[in-house]
């Protein structure tokens, strides 16, 4: 069973892992990574129409967790999630 946690909980577990830029959809750009212990991060960023048109992204771009300003994550490991934010 997963925990909800808050953005700053999820930083301080994963802060310094490298997260790549996988797709968009809705207004919302998604990024993954895995850990050396194999825990598998999903990050959304934006959400905002009227916002996430001023970011420029670029096709496998990478991003440290801590730098990404999220507004969403899980992490899971074998297919069960661990923990999630949501930040809306």
């Amino acid at each position: 069973m997963s925990k909800d946690i808050s953005r700053q909980e999820f930083i301080e577990l994963y802060g310094e892992e490298e997260v790549t830029f996988t797709y968009y959809y809705k207004y919302t750009f998604y990024y993954e990574g895995k850990t050396e212990d194999g825990v598998e991060l999903l990050l959304g960023y934006g959400g905002d129409s009227g916002d996430i048109y001023r970011d420029e992204i670029h096709s496998g771009e990478k991003q440290l967790v801590k730098n990404l300003c999220a507004s969403s994550g899980t992490a899971s490991k074998d297919n069960q999630d661990l923990y999630y934010f949501t930040d809306y």
